[in-house]
Formats: C-alpha cells, structure tokens, sequence
C-alpha cells in the first residue's frame, strides 16, 4: 500500500482508531489521566464495528471529517 491506495471509510476509521492508539502506547500514557485516553475510549468500537463506537457521535464527526477531506 502507497499514499495513493485507497480503503473504504470504515476502514478508514480503524486506521485512525488504530494510529491513535500506537501513539498512545508509545507515549506510555497509560494510566494518566491523559486526553488521547478520554479519545481512544469514546472511539474505540464493539462487535459492531466501526460504525457504531463507544460514543455514537464520533462515527458522525468522523463522516463529516472524511466529507471535509474529500472535497
């Protein structure tokens, strides 16, 4: 895969939930009382999948984002 690969939104959206995450873990923020933790559990999804997240308004700002980007 090369910048110019293209996936679908929800896949879009793990790469985000997944990318967000690694930067957490690296930083070892685990345990603080940490913003980027506040994110990854309001983003982070079920056996759902992506489109419906802890906190249902993420998919909708993440759709908005996506929209944003594509114009």
């Amino acid at each position: 895969m090369d910048e110019t690969s293209t996936i679908s939104v929800p896949d879009a959206y793990r790469a985000m939930c997944n990318f967000v995450e690694t930067y957490w873990k690296r930083g070892n923020r685990a345990g603080l009382d940490d913003p980027i933790e506040c994110l990854l559990s309001d983003i982070q999804f079920g056996a759902a999948g992506p489109t419906n997240p802890a906190d249902p308004a993420q998919w909708q700002d993440f759709l908005d984002a996506v929209r944003r980007v594509a114009q």
